[in-house]
């Protein structure tokens, strides 16, 4: 007698817990099982509800097909089950497009002539998204390449200005009637022997043929 007893309130607390299964709201769909024996689900009718709700009824299954006229509005067109669930006895819902509004308690009850044979409690949690990753991922990358590119850029100047022949400008003052004048040509470097150079006016369209 007390083994009994035991074994009813281990049944009870085992029902009392339930399954609980989690999605984030967006995704596709979301699947709440509920396993029985076929030898259990078959010529049964198997009813989702939630007893929160003034129509509680989420989906039926009788042995002729679905059952959805007494259907909570909120779950048209949203819920379904395998075809030949009765036969196998995976009595486990789809639910698409999970809300935060579905969060709660789902009861799977077996009955066969006005008697529940099994029934099993599965809680629904929707939590909110994650965050998008593509930004992390995208800061990742960025972040060696800033890395990469700033001593590159640095190297590049100083390369550049390495190699770059510095001109400087000078002033020089004659008298009007001097046979020559020297225009000074200095740079901070050797010029290749391939350089051309060549002397412009910039007040004036004038070129000097260079050497």
């Amino acid at each position: 007698m007390f083994l009994q007893q035991l074994l009813v309130v281990l049944l009870i607390s085992q029902h009392a817990l339930g399954l609980q299964v989690e999605v984030f709201e967006g995704e596709e769909s979301v699947l709440l099982p509920c396993q029985v024996k076929p030898s259990v689900s078959s010529g049964s009718t198997t009813v989702w509800d939630r007893d929160d709700f003034r129509i509680p009824t989420v989906h039926v299954r009788e042995p002729a097909g679905d059952y959805l006229k007494d259907q909570n509005q909120r779950y048209e067109g949203r819920t379904s089950m395998m075809e030949d669930a009765l036969q196998t006895g995976d009595l486990s819902l789809t639910l698409r497009k999970p809300t935060f509004t579905d969060s709660g308690n789902f009861t799977c009850t077996v009955r066969r002539m006005g008697e529940d044979l099994h029934q099993e409690t599965v809680e629904l949690q929707v939590k909110e998204a994650p965050p998008p990753v593509w930004p992390w991922v995208l800061l990742g990358v960025l972040i060696p390449v800033v890395l990469l590119v700033g001593p590159a850029a640095v190297w590049y100047y100083r390369w550049k200005k390495k190699h770059t022949a510095e001109l400087r400008s000078e002033t020089v003052e004659i008298r009007e009637g001097e046979k020559s004048v020297l225009l000074p040509l200095k740079a901070n470097r050797a010029f290749p022997q391939d350089v051309r150079v060549e002397w412009t006016r910039s007040d004036q369209n004038i070129r000097v043929p260079g050497f």
